[in-house]
């Protein structure tokens, strides 16, 4: 399959997944993201007692997948759900539920007043978040390149002036 140009294997990323000691069993799909765009989520069990962080995992795929095959979201299951026949069944594979997502990791420290709680508004709005700390990176959140188009007009918008660039992916809220 296909994601924003570049050739992409679900099998590949579960196997990826599978190899992280906090993961028992997972499965990866292209579905419809808070944000409304299509994008790789993960759906993962976890090793009795372990909780990966999103970060954690990310950190982790980094080392054997090129970035656009990192999942912009994580989901934990009790277990994956199967056909009568023992293999996946992609259909039955929930949709995107905040509660249900990994956390984030890192420390949760609350955006401060002024701006930077604007700016963190924005980006929850862009992501279908009803939170961020100001510790994580938009990318960390899941947002994408094309996302911070988004965010530019929202942030052009709030401050009533033009930006010559979107943010830089380093930004923190």
């Amino acid at each position: 399959m296909k994601v924003r140009g570049h050739r992409v294997e679900l099998p590949e990323i579960n196997a990826a997944l599978e190899r992280h000691p906090m993961v028992r069993q997972a499965a990866s799909a292209l579905k419809p993201l808070p944000s409304g765009e299509n994008g790789l989520c993960a759906y993962l069990v976890a090793e009795e007692g372990s909780t990966p962080t999103t970060a954690e995992l990310r950190r982790f795929l980094a080392q054997s997948l090129p970035v656009y095959m990192i999942p912009s979201l994580f989901v934990a299951l009790p277990a994956l759900p199967l056909t009568p026949n023992g293999k996946l069944d992609r259909a039955a594979l929930p949709d995107l539920d905040a509660a249900a997502r990994l956390p984030a990791g890192g420390t949760r420290d609350a955006p401060r007043p002024g701006m930077e709680a604007r700016i963190a508004r924005i980006w929850c709005d862009c992501l279908g978040l009803t939170e961020c700390s100001r510790e994580q990176t938009f990318f960390e959140l899941g947002g994408t390149s094309l996302l911070l188009t988004r965010v530019q007009k929202a942030l052009e918008a709030t401050c009533r002036r033009r930006s010559p660039s979107p943010p830089s992916s380093n930004t923190r809220a």
